[in-house]
């Protein structure tokens, strides 16, 4: 049988995105996945939930009015590993921006919108290493 990854029981998600329905169709997606999932809508407000939730994995989205996702990645890289400087982030984007632009901002992986679910499923699993065979 082929191997495949899925996303651990509990991981933890961060969704950062200003748009409230394709934020929760995002959470709604991760939690069907077994995730705890939850939502930020700005930067600091994403920035704030660092403290408290530690997530395995954040996903943001590029374009935001006021500080957008070029400036969250910026924020988060200066943190210390400690406080979440080196937390994988996944890029989500409806936008022209290339992808090697996002890639060499700092995040880790790109998604166009809108989001293929099972691709997000996959990429979290990637980006936290856990493989399960099936």
């Amino acid at each position: 049988m082929a191997a495949y990854k899925l996303v651990p029981h509990g991981t933890r998600v961060l969704v950062l995105d200003d748009n409230h329905g394709i934020r929760d169709i995002l959470l709604e997606c991760l939690t069907d996945c077994g995730c705890n999932a939850i939502g930020a809508t700005s930067v600091p407000e994403a920035i704030l939930r660092l403290e408290d939730f530690k997530p395995h994995v954040i996903i943001s989205d590029i374009q935001m009015p006021g500080e957008d996702g070029f400036a969250f990645i910026k924020q988060l890289r200066s943190r210390i590993p400690s406080q979440g400087g080196k937390t994988p982030v996944i890029a989500v984007s409806g936008s022209g921006i290339p992808e090697h632009q996002i890639l060499e901002a700092g995040f880790q992986a790109f998604l166009p919108k809108p989001v293929d679910v099972k691709i997000l499923a996959q990429t979290v699993a990637d980006l936290i290493g856990t493989q399960i065979h099936g």
